[in-house]
């Protein structure tokens, strides 16, 4: 089991600012209103953080148990972009599928620990039922949780049906906003509702283009030949000052990538590399192969 450092890195924590921009536009909303409360804010704020952490990791257990990485490497024979090595530590052995199941149940207990203060709090001043009750806590709690769940688990398996830019908008848009803002003021308002929705658009369009993968590879051309029968990737950064981690990921790779006749394979000249020296290498050997 690794160590909490290296399960935040597993879950992809770079793409935290998906949830935390919206998260704190909500708890600035909602500063201006009489139960503002700064530390319910903050856990609430918490809570959103380890809720992503869990889904990201719980997106990478569906994907493996379902064998997705076939899926998607068939994706990118056919030329579209798809990410790749999403998980390195499961296919390198690093962690197993019960130490990434306790991961999740870690991060998901952490976050219903922080949505429980808020829900008990949020209780006492406003009971349950009331139009401004805590039942409001519990719908977008549950309702977040679904979409969540099933945008990788069977039977919906959501984003492999192209649901998965609308899903990730509404949970980071509507639902994220509208929990952290009641948890904050102890009340909704149509002006945080109408303000989600063009914040969940900005994070949809985000993760549409990838920004917040690890990964991104762009099929160029199959080369055909000794030495070119594993065809030619680009591969893309999604955010710059993931070079290194994003080479080293690529390096997983070596089987997939090889090299012609008596030249090292890519994949064992990329690690501990900056992206950029290994997209340039990469370049070279797809004009050789053309020459």
């Amino acid at each position: 089991m690794g160590t909490v450092r290296q399960w935040f890195k597993n879950a992809r924590s770079l793409s935290l600012v998906q949830s935390l921009t919206p998260a704190v536009l909500a708890v600035v909303m909602a500063a201006g209103y009489d139960g503002f409360n700064i530390l319910l804010s903050l856990c609430a704020i918490a809570g959103v953080v380890c809720a992503h952490l869990a889904m990201n990791l719980a997106d990478d257990w569906f994907d493996y148990r379902s064998d997705m990485m076939g899926d998607r490497q068939k994706v990118i024979r056919k030329g579209f972009r798809a990410m790749t090595v999403k998980y390195p530590y499961l296919t390198d052995g690093s962690e197993s599928l019960k130490s990434l199941g306790v991961a999740i149940a870690s991060f998901c207990g952490a976050a219903c620990a922080f949505g429980a203060i808020v829900f008990a709090v949020r209780t006492g001043q406003n009971g349950f039922c009331s139009p401004q009750g805590s039942w409001w806590i519990v719908a977008i709690v549950c309702a977040t949780a679904l979409l969540g769940a099933f945008y990788s688990a069977p039977p919906l398996k959501l984003g492999f049906h192209g649901l998965g830019e609308i899903v990730i908008g509404i949970i980071f848009g509507p639902l994220l906003m509208m929990g952290v803002f009641y948890a904050a003021a102890g009340q909704m308002a149509q002006e945080i509702i109408w303000t989600s929705i063009p914040v969940g658009l900005l994070v949809l369009n985000i993760d549409g283009r990838g920004l917040a993968g690890g990964l991104e590879v762009l099929h160029l051309g199959q080369q055909g030949g000794e030495g070119g029968r594993h065809g030619a990737f680009r591969l893309i950064a999604a955010l710059d000052d993931r070079g290194e981690y994003l080479a080293q990921e690529y390096a997983a790779q070596r089987r997939s990538f090889g090299g012609g006749e008596g030249e090292k394979p890519v994949a064992e000249r990329a690690e501990g590399r900056p992206f950029a020296a290994v997209e340039t290498d990469m370049r070279r050997r797809i004009r050789r192969r053309r020459a």
